[in-house]
């Protein structure tokens, strides 16, 4: 007669050690192999639905911050452009002063022309620069980024999914920004700018309008009149009434210049606010399913001799199995 598991109870019990610090044994060295200590759902299903849950969250908050921050570099480039555009405005003020005295003649005059027309194209140079797709956020159009507009769409849906940073955009299509309000709209904070037709106006004749093409306003394609002592010097006058007054155009700058200030400090905090969140939410991720390596090293080592004397302690029930049988032959 045969002997088995079945008919021997040591080996049964034997066995079953073996298998469960086997069990044990994998289960903590999947644990130090991901560092958590629930990374299947089969090890804790609520726990771990939980758990994708935040994860979720925050790769939605972490894709909102991507766009956040392509957004912040738009307004960031085109706040430096125009802090530009104001430096070369204050060189045309100094030029004209100068156009605008009766008493400067000839070859001195045509080079203080010369410098006048120089400048006031840098400043369409610099406008230019910051175009994408023939607009920008200083032109009359929607931007690229379209964060000016309604709804001010930021990010998609995530991973399928809507996660609510803010307001958003009840159609589930995209998250929404409070707080900034549409420039192209009669009323409103934003009052956006067009510098190029407040260009125009100042250093245009009236009636003029700034040549375009596919790259924006080419400085080199536009009849930029030299203004004579009398024209210079109304332009100057800022009290005055010429439509050619070079304040309107510093003004226009001026309110470019705060309202993209405004902009980029909303967005600065929304990134803020954002990494916030995120940070708490990975610490809350975290002390759900990370691991103590510690603890589980020193369980792995535990169960791994576990493991080493169940395995031992089959096979002296195998062997002495084997002696009874061999007394019986």
């Amino acid at each position: 007669m045969s002997m088995s598991i079945h008919t021997n109870a040591v080996q049964m019990t034997a066995l079953r050690s073996l298998g469960m610090a086997a069990e044990f044994t994998k289960s903590v060295e999947s644990r130090l192999a991901s560092g958590k200590t629930i990374s299947t759902a089969y090890d804790d299903g609520a726990s771990y639905a939980t758990s994708l849950r935040i994860d979720t969250n925050v790769k939605a908050i972490n894709a909102v911050n991507e766009r956040l921050n392509a957004t912040k570099d738009s307004i960031y480039r085109t706040t430096e452009a125009v802090s530009v555009m104001s430096g070369l405005t204050a060189e045309v003020r100094r030029t004209l002063t100068k156009l605008a005295d009766t008493s400067l003649v000839g070859q001195e005059r045509t080079n203080y022309e010369v410098r006048y027309k120089r400048y006031a194209g840098e400043i369409l140079d610099h406008y230019n620069a910051i175009m994408k797709d023939g607009t920008s956020l200083v032109s009359d159009g929607d931007y690229y980024n379209s964060i000016y507009t309604a709804p001010h769409k930021v990010v998609a849906n995530v991973e399928g999914r809507q996660t609510a940073i803010g307001d958003y955009d009840t159609t589930g299509g995209s998250l929404t920004l409070p707080g900034f309000t549409d420039p192209n709209a009669t009323a409103g904070a934003r009052n956006k700018e067009d510098l190029a037709q407040s260009w125009a106006k100042v250093f245009l004749n009236t009636g003029d309008t700034p040549v375009t093409n596919s790259q924006g306003v080419p400085s080199e394609l536009q009849t930029i009149p030299v203004p004579d002592a009398a024209r210079a010097a109304a332009m100057i006058d800022d009290s005055g009434s010429s439509a050619y007054k070079l304040s309107q155009f510093e003004d226009s700058l001026s309110r470019v210049m705060n309202g993209l200030f405004k902009d980029l400090r909303s967005v600065d905090n929304f990134i803020n606010y954002n990494t916030d969140i995120a940070a708490a939410s990975e610490g809350g991720l975290g002390s759900i399913i990370d691991a103590d390596m510690t603890k589980e090293s020193a369980r792995f080592q535990a169960y791994k001799v576990k493991q080493e004397m169940a395995r031992q302690g089959l096979a002296i029930t195998q062997n002495s199995n084997r002696v009874v049988l061999g007394m019986l032959v």
